[in-house]
């Protein structure tokens, strides 16, 4: 005989008092904010690097494009392939990017015991990349053939013309560059910015693992002490009022596909708001009538250093 499924579900436990983690910092000599906070319960260790990186002209935001691209495409000891070897033996990887405000130096995971080799690494590409002329070639050529394909897509075209509407004439209002403009980039350029924005005063490390948070400062110490220079990001200016008007059409004639963007202003991480406004970024809806089109419609909250949004975006046949 089949036994019923129980219809009463059990009472949820009270919530566990969250147990607050060993946290160290240190500065260090080259002005370089080191935060090491332990995590024991995987065998891993995690690093976040941030600097300062804002800029302005013309051709800045293709370089800083050029340059997250192919900082780690050699030294003057390692080649691409080296680095990559290397990081392999304690199970890391490296990666970078670049916004308007800061560049990031991505998400670098690596078992536990491999953490002074994933520093010793990171601090040789921050202090002794070479920007090889081949591998800038051809990192140059594969951003800019990627940026054309994306430039076709209605989704680009419509995310590029709601920033140009939200922020007016902020740095944020243009966050990718033209293709054309990444390929007049050479290595002289990237070594230059490097050497000028690169630089550890006023940023920040941030260490989450399975290590003593004392012994983390100290390798951070000895990985990166050689890395100097001094912060000279551009001030980002204010982010102005969002522009209150009529629906902006982008034409595309003969595109199959419209695509719809929609932006409001959002609160902060620090408001109590936000995990509700977190919630929906997860959900979508769709949305269809039969014989005429089909839709669904997303929505995403994005922050950067001056403001926060919450976007809705649907394609649409």
């Amino acid at each position: 005989m089949t036994q019923p499924y129980p219809t009463t579900l059990p009472d949820l436990e009270e919530p566990r008092k969250p147990k607050r983690p060993s946290v160290s910092e240190r500065i260090l000599d080259n002005g370089l904010r080191v935060i090491a906070v332990r995590r024991p319960s995987v065998p891993l260790v995690e690093i976040r690097l941030r600097v300062p990186f804002a800029g302005t002209g013309k051709t800045y935001l293709p370089r800083s494009f050029m340059l997250s691209e192919t900082l780690l495409s050699g030294t003057s000891t390692m080649s691409s392939v080296d680095i990559a070897a290397e990081l392999q033996t304690v199970g890391g990887g490296l990666s970078v990017s670049t916004d308007p405000g800061p560049a990031d130096g991505g998400r670098q995971l690596a078992r536990a015991s491999g953490l002074s080799k994933l520093l010793e690494l990171l601090g040789g590409v921050l202090t002794d990349a070479t920007y090889p002329a081949k591998e800038v070639s051809a990192e140059r050529d594969r951003l800019g053939d990627r940026l054309e394909m994306a430039n076709s897509q209605p989704s680009q075209v419509a995310r590029k013309a709601l920033q140009r509407r939200y922020f007016g004439d902020h740095p944020y209002a243009i966050q990718v560059p033209e293709p054309d403009e990444v390929r007049s980039i050479g290595s002289a350029a990237l070594r230059k910015l490097h050497d000028t924005r690169v630089v550890p005063e006023a940023g920040t490390l941030v260490i989450v693992g399975d290590t003593a948070p004392g012994r983390a400062l100290d390798a951070a110490q000895k990985a990166l002490s050689d890395w100097t220079g001094t912060a000279n990001a551009a001030a980002l200016k204010p982010v102005p009022a969002p522009e209150m008007g009529p629906v902006f059409l982008v034409d595309r004639p003969g595109s199959v596909q419209s695509s719809l963007r929609l932006a409001l202003p959002a609160v902060g991480r620090s408001h109590p708001d936000y995990p509700a406004l977190r919630w929906p970024t997860w959900s979508s809806v769709a949305i269809s009538r039969p014989g005429w089109w089909r839709t669904s419609a997303r929505t995403r909250a994005t922050r950067t250093r001056r403001t926060r949004c919450s976007r809705i975006r649907s394609p649409a046949r």
